[in-house]
């Protein structure tokens, strides 16, 4: 687990050194205990997952989380998907959008599967 971890803060870091590359204001946001990050003009939350034996990659998402980030100007998605060269950067709307087409379990947490 703290692996995890690790490797889940190792990705964020890369994704925002990444993103100072195009954009170097860049500030952290409060949300819940996420990772969200205002840049530039776009609120963005990072979530990033290792690759499973099912050969996809496997995120959760609080509903609650999910709509704090949507009810920001200009939200983002982005899925890191192992490496931050495979992520995927998602707008809110279209998220929010389809939210109630992905499966989640009886506490709000959506199952996003991304192969």
């Amino acid at each position: 687990m703290a692996k995890d971890i690790q490797k889940t803060e190792a990705l964020a870091c890369q994704f925002l050194q990444r993103a100072r590359e195009l954009h170097t204001d860049i500030e952290p946001i409060r949300v819940l205990k996420a990772r969200a990050y205002r840049i530039g003009n776009a609120n963005v939350l990072i979530r990033s997952a290792s690759k499973g034996k099912s050969g996809r990659y496997f995120f959760g998402l609080n509903y609650i989380t999910a709509e704090e980030v949507a009810n920001l100007d200009n939200p983002f998605f982005a899925f890191i998907c192992d490496e931050v060269d495979q992520t995927l950067i998602i707008p809110g709307s279209v998220l929010t959008k389809h939210l109630p087409l992905i499966s989640h379990d009886r506490n709000g947490e959506y199952k996003i599967n991304i192969d």
